[in-house]
């Protein structure tokens, strides 16, 4: 289906190595818990915001809006109506309270009030992986997120019991590509709250943004009959074993692109996230125009090297059309 292009993925990771990329420490207030507050209060925001953050927007429904004069859109809007809760009642993220959370909890929770028509999509699915995560932390882990990651001792994977695989138990994070207990990963170690032991097994979590620089910089190959994915999007969402293929081998193509620059995965996906949000965005890329906070300067730092720069018809190909899932 597809193949990675190693001599891409070279020129890639060159380029990456010279770039200065800011780190994100994930203490935003608006977005993340204070520092002083404990891992436990932390790390059960995070598990259960990471739970739930998959797309936002659905088909014309856009989650963006306005909260005291401040405009935040998508995974933004998600997390700051996160840290307006767990500012309001910290206990709302333990998992017995939210082993019991209802449908109208997260539909009230998730918009932005009553009378607006800016609520959350699909919250029958938020409602029950958040149910899941509760229920088994309580019985699998004593009632305490600290007890999932302690006792993984480090190690993202180790025989079934590393703690990319004790994830794998929550309905929220079973995605064979695991977009979302990479991330939780992330915001964890980045805190200071996981110490990983194994960083050979650190892998970006790739969703729809990831996917769509990786095709348009040809990181990876489409064969012929494949092309189509990228280039016909809306006219028939492709299958969930599709998905994983693709997604399997664009993290493949990432993992090279971090050793061969000798950047950590997740600084790496730092990079590509806000890339694929601010630059490289969905139809229309503003490669010589727009800006990322994460980068200093205008436009794509590798937009001459970029496939989709300069060929043309690239730079319009876009994720594949899935949206059936929760796993991103």
């Amino acid at each position: 289906m597809i193949v990675v292009n190693l001599s891409r993925i070279k020129e890639f990771a060159k380029l990456v190595k010279n770039l200065r990329i800011k780190i994100d420490p994930f203490n935003n207030p608006n977005f993340f818990p204070p520092e002083e507050d404990s891992n436990e209060n932390v790390s059960r925001f995070f598990i259960f915001m990471v739970a739930i953050d998959h797309r936002t927007s659905h088909k014309g429904m856009r989650f963006e809006g306005f909260i005291d004069g401040k405009f935040y859109h998508g995974s933004d809007l998600l997390y700051r109506l996160g840290m307006i809760k767990y500012l309001e009642d910290p206990e709302f993220f333990s998992p017995s309270r939210m082993a019991k959370i209802n449908e109208s909890d997260i539909k009230n929770w998730l918009s932005l009030g009553k009378n607006s028509n800016i609520k959350i999509w699909d919250p029958k699915i938020r409602t029950y992986l958040l149910q899941d995560v509760g229920e088994k932390i309580l019985k699998l882990y004593n009632g305490k997120v600290m007890n999932v990651i302690s006792s993984s001792r480090g190690h993202l994977r180790n025989l079934g019991y590393g703690f990319i695989e004790r994830l794998k138990v929550f309905s929220a994070f079973q995605d064979p590509v695991e977009k979302k207990p990479f991330l939780l990963a992330k915001f964890l170690s980045r805190r200071g709250i996981l110490n990983i032991k194994d960083p050979e097994n650190i892998h970006v979590p790739v969703d729809n943004h990831l996917i769509r620089i990786a095709i348009r910089f040809g990181l990876i190959d489409p064969i012929a009959s494949t092309e189509k994915l990228f280039t016909s999007w809306g006219n028939k969402e492709i299958s969930w074993t599709d998905d994983i293929i693709i997604r399997l081998q664009i993290r493949r193509a990432y993992r090279m692109v971090a050793d061969y620059s000798r950047v950590n995965p997740f600084i790496l996906d730092d990079l590509l996230w806000s890339l694929g949000r601010d630059i490289c965005i969905w139809s229309n890329p503003l490669c010589d125009k727009g800006r990322t906070k994460i980068l200093e300067g205008q436009g794509c730092p590798f937009r001459h090297a970029c496939l989709g720069y300069s060929e043309g018809r690239r730079k319009y190909w876009n994720e594949p059309y899935y949206y059936n899932t929760w796993y991103y």
